[in-house]
This record gives C-alpha cells, sequence and structure tokens, in this order.
C-alpha cells in the first residue's frame, strides 16, 4: 500500500528487522535480525495524489470484471457456417 500511496515507511520492531524504505519499495537502511541497532534516516510527508489514493481499488475491480466477462464470452456456444 505504501508504493500505491507514494509514502514513506517506518518500521520499528524489537525482535525483527527495522527499516525504512522510500515511497518507491526501496529500502534505504535495515537491521540485522534480533541485533539491537540505531538506523537513522530521513521519511518525510508527501501531498502527492496518486491513481490509488485517489480512486482506490477501482482498476483491481475493473480487471476483475473483464476477466469475468472474457470467461463469458470464450465459454459461449459458437454456430459453424
Amino acid at each position: 500500500m505504501a508504493v500505491g500511496t507514494r509514502s514513506y515507511v517506518v518500521r520499528a520492531a524489537q525482535t525483527g528487522i527495522s527499516m525504512i524504505i522510500d515511497p518507491y519499495g526501496r529500502i534505504l537502511k535495515e537491521s540485522v535480525l534480533y541485533r539491537p541497532m540505531v538506523l537513522e534516516g530521513k521519511a518525510g510527508l508527501r501531498k502527492e495524489t496518486t491513481f490509488y489514493s485517489k480512486y482506490g481499488d477501482l482498476f483491481a475491480y475493473f480487471c476483475i470484471f473483464a476477466a469475468i466477462s472474457m470467461l463469458f464470452i470464450s465459454g459461449s456456444p459458437r454456430k459453424n457456417s
């Protein structure tokens, strides 16, 4: 979801991997599993509106509708002439 809305992700975990991820899905900083660490980095707020933040799952619903429509079209009986 963070890539769809182009927002930063800062994950802080006590027993897992902590990380900073940029709006394009690239991991900027990452800790090692089960090792105490301090991560430093920049994360900001963005005002950019993306297709997903404006319309949500509309594209996914369209794809599902198109796939079901194709199944009905390809499954209909045809007349041989």
